[in-house]
């Protein structure tokens, strides 16, 4: 499986290789999942900082801030509950695509339309004849 990363920063080489191994793939649906993976993970991140923040707050407040503070929390923490069952969903739309994503083939390794233009290479041992078809 290819890295992330790397399929991010050089789209145009796995438009390549889907091109040479005659390979249909939505690069573009990978590229946008990962993408709103993204922004959903900085989303969560954000709002943990806030609720972290707000909780520090809570103790030195006074008592007419404390009770719209705690309610300001629990407003964040349930805005995180709905952010996580969606992001885990992209996580795992973004894994099913990541598999589905065709390796760089060798530069030496010949091209053609179909398994039908491989080429042999080396053979060794023997090959076993069995006695039935």
């Amino acid at each position: 499986m290819l890295d992330l990363k790397f399929i991010r920063e050089n789209p145009g080489t796995i438009r390549e290789v889907m091109r040479v191994k005659n390979i249909q793939f939505n690069l573009e649906r990978l590229l946008e999942v990962d993408l709103e993976v993204q922004s959903k993970k900085q989303r969560l991140q954000d709002l943990q900082t806030d609720r972290n923040a707000n909780a520090k707050k809570i103790p030195k407040a006074s008592a007419e801030e404390r009770p719209g503070l705690i309610e300001q929390g629990k407003a964040i923490g349930n805005e995180i509950e709905a952010i996580k069952p969606a992001l885990s969903k992209l996580e795992e739309e973004l894994q099913e695509l990541l598999w589905l994503v065709p390796n760089i083939p060798a530069t030496d390794a010949p091209i053609g339309k179909d398994e039908n233009d491989n080429v042999e290479r080396e053979r060794w041992g023997e090959i076993p004849s069995f006695d039935f078809t």
